[in-house]
């Protein structure tokens, strides 16, 4: 006999919708931020859950390549870090799938560093600012080379 398995439908963490672009956030405690360490980055099943998610908002919204984003949030301490910023949040790089051919923007997802004090002061609510700053950051990948293919 096989385990019963419960079935979860595909769901997001959070879409921030900004103008009319749409923006799929995982926000969990990834420690990467704090440590610097690859082995606390998000993992392959995370990544690939990601773009699943894309993937179905591309189809199901029918949204062109420049209006749809993915990205990582992960906390992190803008008064000590490794990655040299100072700002309440930045973009410390992305994540791809090797299944993927990397092209579109939702298959590149954005690492976003926020710092936990600037979150812990404004989780109420999210002004314009933040939601514009916080898509500023995302959208670094449209100043991105694009990605390589895979050495095969």
């Amino acid at each position: 006999m096989g385990r019963i398995h419960e079935k979860r439908p595909l769901q997001p963490d959070t879409i921030m919708v900004y103008g009319d672009r749409y923006y799929v956030l995982d926000a969990k405690l990834y420690k990467y931020g704090w440590s610097a360490n690859p082995e606390h980055l998000p993992n392959g099943s995370d990544i690939n859950k990601q773009i699943t998610y894309g993937e179905y908002i591309k189809r199901t919204k029918e949204l062109p390549n420049e209006r749809l984003y993915n990205a990582f949030i992960m906390p992190y301490n803008k008064a000590n870090n490794l990655f040299m910023i100072n700002g309440n949040m930045g973009n410390i790089g992305e994540a791809v799938g090797d299944w993927r051919g990397n092209r579109e923007n939702y298959e590149r997802i954005q690492g976003i560093v926020v710092d936990t004090r600037y979150l812990m002061y404004n989780y109420i609510g999210t002004s314009e600012q933040q939601k514009k700053e916080l898509a500023e950051c995302i959208e670094k990948v449209n100043s991105r080379d694009p990605v390589p293919d895979p050495v095969t």
